[in-house]
């Protein structure tokens, strides 16, 4: 779990006024990152506010350089079934398998465990790695 304070909020896919997604700018405590919300949850009457989001980081690289952007550095942690369940909205599958976390002085972000498997890394570990995209999987 995030804290994040939305700072903007950018319309992504859109067709016949529909719209598909968005990309968010959100604001942790030292930085701020990009959010893909393919939900879409559409978080645009919660600009210029905070809120608690689960936010998932994909497409993991180890990084050893220190580039900020889209870095992500703390202890990898299982993430429990009972965390999960207390989140009112998520994406269909969020409820529905195993994940696993890197837990830092932002809170969590959610990890796939296929991808921690692949990149070789344990529960326990401190790891930086970067994040390709970070995508918004579910509200409190």
């Amino acid at each position: 779990m995030l804290k994040i304070y939305i700072e903007s909020i950018e319309t992504g896919a859109e067709y016949n006024d529909i719209i598909y997604d968005f990309w968010i700018n959100a604001k942790l405590r030292e930085y701020t990152i990009k959010i893909f919300d393919s939900v879409p949850f559409d978080l645009r009457n919660k600009k210029n506010e905070y809120i608690n989001a689960l936010v998932l980081a994909g497409f993991l690289e180890k990084n050893d350089t220190d580039q900020q952007d889209d870095i992500l550095t703390g202890t990898m942690i299982n993430i429990e079934e009972q965390e999960l369940s207390r989140w009112k909205q998520t994406r269909f599958d969020i409820k529905e398998r195993k994940w696993l976390g890197i837990k830092n002085k932002n809170g969590y972000f959610l990890i796939d465990p296929n991808e921690a498997k692949e990149l070789n890394i344990d529960i326990g570990e401190n790891v930086t790695l970067k994040a390709g995209r970070f995508d918004l999987v579910g509200l409190e």
